[in-house]
């Protein structure tokens, strides 16, 4: 199965899940000021209304309804602006929740809202969870890729060329890529056009094309759309924007499928893809191409880490062994 380009998201938030580390319910007390309350609903509101109009229904089909989708993402926010060090006032998020409004799904995909990048108060050294918890605005999870610790330090943000442990700030607009040897250097990403190769990759919304038996190539624009012919590796490319994917077998762009519980997923036998609709997560044996459709992990139940496992519904991570909804707090 063809693995789509990753894009930047508004505001990025790894979870303890994903990473591995073990984790402590940081949860907000029950006197978490309204006006958070207020403001986190309706940041979640925008950030769920724009996932589903511009990401194909996305918001609905990981958490059931788009309802659903608010109500985590709002605890979640609620999570963050209390983390220590966090510093957000309720007028920049609002600057930021409008400007995401207003937005095109081409300028909502993909690329960073301007008025979202926020800045906290811990200095560089200190340990963090979320970017908006530090003055840099940037977390370095430095011992994920060592330890899966997903707590970090905050620092300045790295500039192009520079040596990355997990990711680059993510308003730089640079990208983490490693080396054979495991070495991540920041790397920008390389506009239509512009030569690109297995270390430097092509901006949002460009793949890139190479010469059939070439490791390089130049980047093209993601303009194909369903029906159209494709390649993955010479190009034309599908647009992965409106979530269009290059059928193998019959070298034409498609939109994939829905599967429901105990469905198969991913990249089935006749090349078609398919994904998990309804609140149910594509989990599949390490390195298979073909998984089934299961129930995420609820809050409060069991869970475990790994190739394989069966994730928490999102935002909840799996922290000390069940499935939480997590803040910065953690990493004090």
């Amino acid at each position: 199965m063809r693995t789509l380009p990753i894009l930047v998201r508004k505001r990025v938030f790894v979870g303890c899940a994903l990473l591995g580390a073990a984790c402590g319910d940081s949860r907000p007390g029950p006197d978490v000021p309204p006006e958070i309350v207020a403001a986190c609903a309706e940041d979640a509101t925008v950030g769920c209304a724009k996932k589903d109009a511009c990401e194909r229904g996305l918001a609905t089909a990981t958490y059931g309804s788009e309802a659903t989708c608010i109500e985590r993402l709002s605890r979640s926010c609620e999570q963050r602006r209390t983390s220590p060090g966090d510093a957000r006032n309720l007028q920049a998020l609002a600057t930021c929740d409008a400007n995401q409004r207003a937005q095109t799904c081409d300028e909502w995909v993909g690329t960073l809202t301007p008025g979202c990048r926020f800045a906290g108060l811990k200095p560089s050294g200190a340990r963090c969870l979320f970017d908006a918890q530090c003055a840099s605005s940037f977390c370095d999870a430095f011992d994920y890729r060592r330890t899966r610790d997903v707590c970090g330090a905050c620092a300045p943000a790295p500039a192009e060329g520079e040596p990355c442990h997990s990711a680059c700030a993510y308003f730089t607009g640079l990208q983490c890529v490693w080396d054979a040897n495991g070495n991540g250097r920041c790397v920008r990403p390389r506009a239509e056009g512009e030569a690109c190769d297995e270390l430097t990759p092509c901006s949002s919304g460009r793949q890139c094309a190479k010469p059939v038996g070439a490791s390089a190539g130049t980047c093209q624009a993601v303009s194909a759309k369903p029906g159209d012919a494709c390649d993955d590796v010479a190009g034309p490319f599908c647009d992965y924007r409106i979530g269009a994917y290059c059928n193998p077998s019959t070298h034409a762009c498609a939109l994939p499928g829905m599967s429901s519980k105990g469905g198969a997923c991913g990249q089935l036998s006749s090349g078609e893809l398919s994904r998990c609709d309804n609140a149910v997560a594509c989990v599949s044996a390490p390195g298979a191409k073909t998984g089934t459709c299961v129930p995420y992990v609820q809050d409060g139940a069991s869970c475990t880490f790994g190739l394989g496992a069966v994730p928490c519904l999102p935002p909840a991570i799996c922290a000390n062994g069940t499935c939480q909804i997590v803040g910065g707090g953690q990493c004090e």
